[in-house]
């Protein structure tokens, strides 16, 4: 059987990219997520901050499994 490597076989853990500027990952709300996230053991948090989403083109972004994204108008 072929061994997948998305962390869903119990290989590792699953990689969450958090797209989101600087100011709001250490905000109270996006801290407590965050925290919620790693208390599971299963999730590896990578943050996407202000150079890699305003200068980097996508193609060089880490690689996850899954991405979440959050928009602000403020």
């Amino acid at each position: 059987m072929e061994r997948r490597n998305d962390g869903c076989d119990g290989g590792g853990k699953i990689k969450i990219g958090v797209c989101v500027m600087e100011k709001k990952v250490w905000c109270s709300p996006m801290e407590q997520i965050l925290e919620r996230l790693r208390a599971f053991g299963e999730f590896e948090i990578i943050i996407f901050g202000d150079k890699i989403i305003l200068e980097d083109p996508i193609e060089s972004w880490p690689l996850c499994d899954c991405l979440i994204a959050f928009y602000s108008a403020g």
